[in-house]
């Protein structure tokens, strides 16, 4: 099972506007295209993206848990599509952080591609055919599992506003290698949701003030 948690730091924004203070909070919520319900889960809670297998009991299930046979390899690419919004009073900054990558063998991670798309503009660019090339490039991150690794994504060259009271759609694509018996990526993903305040117009980040993590995502092939 996977486990998660909502690690809060600057739980509210203070803002020195022209000498007059402003408060405001960030809340994070991540829910999966075509879910009905966001998440938001709570501190030392069970992770996001909780399944009712049974009456009463939930498992988490990550945005990736494939495991091929052996005779097939991995497939050509893995995608999940999300939904991040910003519940809170004022506008963030997203963030993702793919992180603790684990493969087998090792190197695997640094053949495998990984493409990151967020609707930064809310104009309903095509997810299912994200192409930086006729994107807006500041919307879109192309890298390797283990280059990104514990990188902030966008880096400091792009910045993905999440205004307050608003969703934007979030793609991640994984392309790892053919793939033998017996390989295997994990890792977790991390979301979170940056405040800011502008100092002339210079932007400022005054921490990260919410966060929600996916553990225990894994793509295996499975020993003959």
């Amino acid at each position: 099972m996977s486990m998660g948690a909502t690690f809060a730091s600057f739980c509210d924004t203070e803002m020195v506007e022209d000498s007059a203070l402003a408060t405001g909070y960030l809340d994070l919520l991540v829910a999966r295209a075509g879910d009905l319900e966001y998440c938001n889960d709570q501190p030392w809670g069970s992770g996001l993206f909780p399944v009712e297998i049974t009456p009463g009991v939930f498992e988490v299930v990550p945005c990736f848990n494939a495991e091929e046979e052996p005779g097939a390899g991995f497939d050509p690419s893995y995608t999940c599509n999300l939904k991040l919004l910003n519940a809170g009073s004022t506008h963030g900054k997203a963030y993702v952080h793919i992180r603790d990558v684990v493969d087998e063998p090792a190197g695997l991670s640094g053949s495998t591609n990984v493409t990151l798309w967020y609707d930064l503009d809310e104009d309903g660019d095509d997810r299912d055919n994200v192409d930086p090339a006729v994107v807006d490039e500041a919307e879109v991150v192309t890298g390797t599992l283990g280059g990104l690794d514990c990188q902030q994504v966008p880096g400091e060259s792009a910045v993905w506003m999440l205004p307050a009271g608003e969703w934007r759609n979030l793609q991640i694509t994984i392309d790892p290698p053919a793939g033998a018996p017996g390989d295997s990526l994990a890792f977790h993903i991390q979301f979170n949701l940056g405040g800011f305040y502008f100092d002339d117009d210079d932007m400022v980040g005054v921490g990260f003030c919410d966060t929600e993590i996916c553990l225990d995502n894994y793509l295996r092939v499975k020993e003959q």
